[in-house]
């Protein structure tokens, strides 16, 4: 049985660091910038999936939010498409998904940031 060195405390420094890298990446309605922007998302969640995590419950919430960066960095592509297509009706329907996807990926990381905060 592997049990884990590592105190709640790093675990929880070490994703929370990996989550702050996405707050600096730019956003931007410009087709070319959100291709990008879903690369760069998907760095993001490459790095956070390879954080080692050996507390059950953060180990979870880290599985759900890796998930919830590979919706968003795919809700992003979808409406690059939709922006290329220049079609509005499914820009909109691609901008919904889009907003439900990011509000499910912050319930995420507050889920994160109020068990790391609990001592």
């Amino acid at each position: 049985m592997l049990i884990s060195c590592e105190s709640k405390v790093s675990q929880c420094g070490k994703l929370q660091q990996v989550i702050a890298k996405e707050k600096t990446l730019s956003t931007s309605a410009n087709p070319d910038a959100l291709a990008d922007l879903a690369t760069k998302l998907d760095g993001v969640t490459a790095e956070l999936e390879s954080v080692k995590i050996g507390d059950g419950n953060l180990q979870n919430s880290q599985k759900n939010l890796v998930g919830s960066y590979k919706n968003l960095a795919q809700s992003v592509r979808n409406v690059t498409t939709e922006i290329d297509k220049a079609e509005v009706k499914s820009i909109k329907t691609s901008l919904n998904s889009l907003e439900r996807v990011t509000e499910e990926k912050q319930s995420f990381v507050n889920e994160i940031n109020n068990y790391c905060a609990i001592q």
